[in-house]
């Protein structure tokens, strides 16, 4: 944390707070006045009852600024975990020599339903994330009822669809398998013009 501004609108003595953490953006600069007054000024707009106001979400606020009440300045932020992404903020795990982020690896899946249900099969289209949610590859658009695709995962990705609507996908990276109803592994959606959506974790090292 590193204090600048002198003698400004918040008083005297250096009370603007620089907040840096190694992990977010290599020491990026989170200026955390101007994200405090962003929480606040938002605030204001919703108690004015104004269109168009922002809801957050919020990495830092104001829990003692007002003059009116002192001289000590009192902030309160979060960054997010490790691995997890925030607006404007990404808070990265290391990456290994295959250039991605070991841990717990995620991947999305868009299942297409039959054309023709008494001739056709489902289509299938995925991508695969790392531990820090960056992609690391796909299955190169929609294919047919199983997928098998690479990525800089060491092992190659499977995925399959089985008879009907209710069936679960099932799924298989490195010997270890799984179906989309497996919870809280995995969140499958509603099918929504003539697809559903879903997210899986998996153990990735």
């Amino acid at each position: 944390m590193t204090f600048t501004g002198r003698d400004g609108g918040e008083g005297e003595g250096l009370t603007k707070p620089i907040l840096q953490v190694q992990a977010v953006g290599n020491w990026a600069e989170i200026d955390v006045t101007a994200l405090a007054y962003e929480r606040r000024g938002d605030q204001e707009c919703k108690q004015s009852s104004l269109p168009n106001c922002h809801k957050g979400p919020y990495i830092c606020t104001h829990t003692s600024w007002s003059l009116d009440k002192g001289r000590t300045r009192k902030w309160m932020c979060g960054v997010p975990k490790r691995g997890m992404d925030f607006p404007g903020i990404d808070s990265d795990l290391p990456t290994n020599a295959k250039d991605f982020a070991p841990g717990w690896c995620g991947v999305h899946v868009t299942q297409y339903q039959k054309p023709d249900p008494s001739k056709d099969n489902y289509s299938l289209e995925a991508k695969v994330f790392d531990a820090n949610q960056n992609e690391i590859g796909n299955s190169g658009g929609k294919h047919g009822a199983t997928l098998n695709f690479g990525s800089k995962l060491p092992f190659p990705f499977l995925i399959w669809s089985k008879n009907i609507d209710e069936d679960p996908l099932d799924f298989e990276y490195e010997s270890v398998k799984w179906a989309s109803n497996d919870q809280p592994r995995c969140s499958v959606g509603a099918y929504d013009n003539g697809k559903r959506e879903m997210d899986c974790g998996f153990t990735c090292n």
